[in-house]
């Protein structure tokens, strides 16, 4: 799903319900059927109740929202705000002009996003008047490393019906040390979640506004936030990837090895064309995560805080060879550290996106699956597994014990009796007879079963 998209729905709960300030409930169910009256007619939004506390906290309960003409409809079971005055910073266009709150927590307990693409694209046009539905390509459908795990159809083909996100928003300013912090949990269920914690120093918001509003470079310089840590990390659920992989490798005629080597290239080719080139290390870890997903980790604690604007300069450094280790930056794949993180900044020439591409075509034109084709073939069973093939027809080779030559005897098992297998063998006219045979006579095993043909 687009992560414009996925931010927007969380903020939903924000905008619509953060709303009771000083423990005042009434106010609170003011605004929010205020925001109802405003959203009407295209956006219908309901809830069952609201309740605050002293605490300066506010529980929303069962939330909904749906558009018109729409049947699908968006649900939250539990929204929870807290935090010293947090609703006159969100509703201050409806309320009062407030500063920006010290520390605000938001949790949002089971958002259901219907897979509902008209839907989410009324909604987010509704609450964002601003956007605009992102234009595929032809080729785009699901399966290219632009859109991968994003399709609507295709998430529903490997077994979903909605997104099913928890969501937890939390940070904290000190205009006194003018440091923030910031962390953000997002758990899509049984796709996938996103951690994220960010530390600032020198953080002012106030000098930062007024040194924009004077275009003064110098002292904008001078009010840059510094990193003093940050933490990340982004896992993919890999029975929702192989699912979704399996069903673009259909979809491409591939198997699931070559497409994951076609989805490595497009990777490569999507960074090749934004200029950037990774290294060994960096491509090497690019294939694995594609074949076996799970967690990427990345983890910067500097010794002392590093300046946003610095390390900006630094990552689009063609000379950045050390930045890892002045920012002590420590990142990984399931646990496994990587220390090869070297990549470089180059202009895609036309000759190299087109060596990508013909990999590509490669594998769709020359390793597309043949057909499977089946046959029934007599296949050798272990006599002693022969009660596993109830009902099933089978051909017993029979030892005589006057001559010791063996016959055959083709019939449908039908049960064990004592010591004797009971094989039911139609007769030629009509009918059928069911012949007892001693299982100690039996030399061999025979069973119907079908094959793939190797021709």
């Amino acid at each position: 799903m687009n992560a414009k998209i996925i931010a927007t729905l969380v903020i939903i709960p924000v905008i619509l319900y953060a709303l009771a300030k000083g423990g005042m409930e009434y106010k609170a169910k003011s605004v929010m059927d205020n925001l109802i009256e405003v959203a009407s007619p295209d956006l219908i939004v309901s809830y069952k109740d609201l309740t605050t506390d002293i605490r300066g906290q506010t529980q929303f309960n069962e939330i909904s929202a749906k558009t018109n003409r729409s049947e699908s409809t968006l649900t939250i079971d539990r929204v929870v705000v807290s935090g010293p005055g947090p609703v006159g910073f969100v509703m201050r266009d409806y309320i009062a002009k407030t500063d920006i709150p010290t520390s605000l927590h938001l949790f949002v307990d089971n958002l259901h996003i219907p897979l509902d693409k008209d839907f989410l694209i009324k909604l987010v046009t509704k609450l964002s008047p601003s956007y605009e539905p992102p234009t595929k390509s032809k080729k785009m459908d699901g399966c290219e490393a632009e859109d991968f795990l994003s399709d609507i159809e295709l998430i529903k083909k490997a077994g979903f019906r909605d997104y099913t996100i928890n969501s937890e928003l939390r940070y904290d300013f000190s205009s006194n040390s003018k440091s923030l912090y910031l962390e953000m949990d997002i758990d899509i269920v049984k796709m996938g979640n996103i951690r994220f914690t960010l530390d600032l120093e020198n953080v002012d918001p106030h000098a930062i506004s007024k040194a924009l509003q004077s275009r003064d470079l110098q002292s904008l310089m001078e009010q840059i936030p510094a990193l003093a840590s940050v933490d990340y990390s982004h896992t993919i659920n890999k029975e929702f990837a192989t699912k979704y992989k399996e069903i673009c490798a259909e979809k491409r005629n591939m198997s699931l090895a070559d497409y994951n080597q076609y989805l490595y290239l497009d990777t490569k080719l999507l960074w090749a064309r934004k200029g950037i080139k990774l290294g060994y290390g960096l491509k090497q870890t690019l294939k694995k995560y594609i074949s076996e997903w799970g967690e990427i980790r990345l983890s910067i604690r500097p010794d002392n805080a590093y300046p946003l604007n610095k390390l900006a300069i630094k990552l689009a450094s063609k000379n950045n060879s050390t930045l890892a280790e002045e920012i002590n930056l420590d990142f990984s794949l399931n646990n496994d550290i990587l220390t090869d993180l070297n990549y470089s900044f180059e202009r895609a020439t036309k000759e190299g996106l087109n060596k990508i591409k013909e990999a590509q075509s490669n594998l769709s034109a020359e390793k597309k699956i043949a057909p499977i084709r089946y046959e029934y073939k007599f296949v050798e069973i272990p006599k002693d597994q022969i009660n596993n093939y109830l009902n099933n027809t089978m051909i017993l080779v029979i030892s005589q014990s006057r001559t010791g030559l063996t016959k055959e005897l083709k019939g449908r098992y039908v049960e064990t009796v004592d010591d004797y297998i009971h094989l039911k063998i139609r007769l030629r006219g009509r009918g059928s007879v069911k012949i007892p045979t001693k299982i100690s006579r039996i030399k061999q095993v025979k069973v119907l079963k079908r094959v793939i043909r190797k021709d």
